[in-house]
């Protein structure tokens, strides 16, 4: 997930790579209910005070998106809650 710079589009929206959004399968989805979201932390292992933890509302795939060839392989994700950042 990537975000350029703290405003109102950058602390409510992530972009992301469309294929993480699916399964093994290449043809179904994982729920988005299933999903969740961390920042601020470098090792998956250990969480820390300043890790960050949200959930999405919506994720939306680029119409183009072809999981066979995984070719124009972006998403645009809405998090429930805007991110705070800070120096993590």
């Amino acid at each position: 997930m990537t975000v350029k710079k703290e405003s109102d589009i950058a602390t409510l929206y992530g972009i992301s790579a469309a294929h993480c959004f699916f399964k093994s399968d290449r043809t179904s989805r994982v729920p988005i209910d299933k999903l969740g979201f961390l920042f601020g932390l470098h090792d998956l292992r250990i969480l820390t005070p300043h890790t960050v933890y949200r959930k999405a509302n919506l994720i939306h795939i680029n119409p183009d998106f072809n999981t066979i060839r995984v070719q124009n392989d972006l998403a645009v994700v809405k998090f429930t809650k805007k991110i705070t950042f800070n120096s993590y």
